[in-house]
């Protein structure tokens, strides 16, 4: 299982076309998805905040795109992600997500 983060619209979006395509991905060229334990990261990178989201559970051998995990961002740490759609068959789970603000340094 891998998981991905998007605003509730976008959901809505998705369920009506059985298919997510984030708006970026001409730009990207995949999904940026996270594994459990970055989701604070991908929420940040996915620069989400202030809007409602949905938190999805992908069971990856139900995805119809190929899956790559790679540290592209060179951090040291491999995150999934997906080149092309996200079926929405390939989604075993979609529950309201409040990401958890990162602590300021005092």
């Amino acid at each position: 299982m891998i998981y991905y983060v998007l605003t509730e619209n976008q959901w809505e979006l998705a369920k009506q076309d059985d298919e997510y395509w984030p708006d970026d991905f001409d730009e990207i060229g995949y999904i940026p998805c996270a594994n459990p334990g970055q989701l604070k990261d991908l929420v940040n990178e996915l620069m989400l905040f202030g809007e409602p989201l949905i938190l999805l559970t992908i069971d990856t051998n139900k995805l119809e795109s190929v899956i790559i995990y790679e540290d592209v961002h060179e951090s040291g740490i491999m995150s999934p992600h997906i080149y092309g759609y996200i079926n929405i068959d390939a989604i075993t789970g979609s529950e309201r997500y409040q990401p958890v603000p990162r602590s300021l340094p005092s």
